[in-house]
């Protein structure tokens, strides 16, 4: 898996149901990571962006810039 991995997920009408399209997997995402993707953000912008997450969700398992 690569190392800007995120977590993407995508949903569309398909005939009666959704189709869930996952590239990255869905395991971040019922795991409660987060990982910071430092091909699209700045360092900055992820630690603003976990300090609203962990008010939001103290339960949330963070993976800091350098690790």
């Amino acid at each position: 898996m690569p190392d800007h991995r995120t977590t993407a997920v995508g949903l569309r009408p398909q005939n009666t149901g959704l189709e869930l399209c996952a590239p990255y997997g869905l395991s971040d995402l019922f795991g409660s990571i987060a990982r910071p993707n430092k091909k699209q953000i700045t360092r900055e912008i992820y630690e603003k962006k976990l300090a609203r997450w962990k008010a939001l969700w103290p339960e949330l398992t963070i993976i800091g810039w350098d690790e």
